[in-house]
């Protein structure tokens, strides 16, 4: 009776261990999962200021999915479409669309040769509940420059609601249009930095 009873105290023990060693294995253990973009729903804005004012508007993506490792969000990569760009501040659809024209030749994004632009993540380096620092790779005019940005992740199985903002200095792109660093002056200046703010949802399952 006295075996018995050991022998069954040691099967606990075992079967505890085995299981903590399992879970433990479980945690360790890459879980990749990716989650495809809702092109519709998804999108960027975008503002540029210049002396007196700023223009802003809006840019769809094309195609696009992040990658989650036990409900951490790890990568992704992301194509946007230039030639989607869009004007929100000029009331005057004439002279909105003559914006829109101007920010699509090779002043600013050259849509014609280069009528994509790709965020690829690198890293993302979990800072709160759901906070991400994000280094990624920009490619715009077919020139590819490292960021960083703060990122708002929501991840919840195959779902997931990302925001984001972003700031870059256009010139790192060879968009000099009206810049400081070409001698314009200075009521003619637009900023060199362009602010962004991403608005990423997944596909709805």
């Amino acid at each position: 009776m006295y075996i018995c009873k050991n022998r069954y105290i040691m099967f606990k023990k075992l079967f505890f261990l085995l299981l903590i060693v399992s879970l433990s294995s479980y945690a360790t253990k890459p879980h990749v999962t990716s989650v495809k973009l809702d092109k519709e729903k998804s999108y960027v804005y975008w503002r540029g200021n210049e002396v007196g004012g700023y223009h802003d508007g809006n840019i769809k993506l094309k195609s696009g999915y992040i990658i989650s490792d036990h409900g951490k969000l790890v990568g992704g990569k992301f194509i946007i479409d230039m030639n989607t760009i869009t004007n929100l501040d000029i009331k005057s659809e004439k002279y909105s669309q003559k914006l829109v024209n101007h920010l699509k030749d090779d002043h600013f994004f050259d849509v014609e040769k280069f009528p994509t632009s790709i965020l690829i993540i690198k890293n993302a380096k979990k800072i709160s509940d759901q906070n991400y620092n994000i280094t990624a790779d920009l490619t715009i005019r077919g020139i590819t420059n490292e960021i960083n940005f703060i990122s708002n992740v929501s991840l919840r199985g195959n779902q997931f609601q990302a925001e984001g903002d972003i700031v870059i200095d256009r010139t790192r792109w060879d968009v000099k249009y009206r810049s400081s660093i070409v001698g314009t002056v200075a009521d003619k200046l637009i900023e060199d930095n362009i602010e962004f703010k991403v608005f990423l949802y997944s596909v709805s399952r």
